[in-house]
């Protein structure tokens, strides 16, 4: 495992969703981007994943069917209050 500017890998590969949603604090958003600077494979990761999302967001959409969304919501709002 690597360690660049204190983050390894692993921490990488759990924020890689939040960096790309810039949904991090700036120093550890900061951090993160000196990491990627370093490592290769980490850089490799999030460029996959970005190619991953672009691809999908390019499908074509569909309309959900009448009633699913709530049918949805309140199966999560179930499995949570379980």
């Amino acid at each position: 495992m690597t360690t660049y500017a204190s983050l390894t890998c692993d921490d990488v590969m759990k924020r890689l969703t939040e960096y790309l949603d810039e949904a991090l604090p700036p120093g550890t958003r900061k951090r993160l981007e000196q990491h990627l600077a370093g490592c290769a494979g980490c850089s490799l990761d999030l460029n996959e994943i970005r190619t991953t999302v672009s691809r999908l967001r390019a499908l074509p959409g569909e309309k959900m069917p009448i009633g699913m969304k709530e049918n949805l919501l309140r199966a999560l709002h179930n499995r949570q209050s379980a």
